[in-house]
């Protein structure tokens, strides 16, 4: 009896225990274009060029590009994430900043937005 109350209790707490499969879906947008951003010249410590190469997709709308940094702002030292640049041109491929923040971490993520999705870069620095 003791044997087949430990079986029940095992087989119980192996069924408490299963996982529930779930269905992952994982969305890539399909790439029509491979735009690079990088950095094209330091001028000072807080002024850096930044240039990225043109979207080549016939539905373009918009370039945007971001700034997240980890920095000292009004007494916070916080993670805070502003755009600093956006465009409709796509002939518009550099962008001069000239007010870079003395930051712990900064990366750059370029936002090219089309007629159906979205596609991002990163630059890391």
């Amino acid at each position: 009896m003791r044997k087949v109350i430990l079986y029940l209790l095992i087989c119980f707490i192996y069924l408490s225990c299963k996982k529930e499969v779930k269905e992952v879906i994982v969305v890539t947008p399909a790439t029509t274009s491979s735009i690079q951003l990088e950095v094209d010249q330091v001028i000072n410590d807080s002024t850096i060029v930044l240039k990225w190469s043109k979207f080549t997709g016939s539905d373009f709308q918009k370039y945007r590009l971001v700034r997240n940094a980890t920095y000292l702002k009004n007494g916070q030292f916080e993670s805070f994430i502003e755009p600093v640049d956006s465009s409709i041109n796509v002939n518009h491929l550099s962008f001069t900043e000239s007010k870079m923040p003395l930051a712990q971490d900064i990366y750059y993520t370029l936002y090219v937005s089309t007629d159906t999705t979205q596609y991002t870069k990163d630059l890391r620095q």
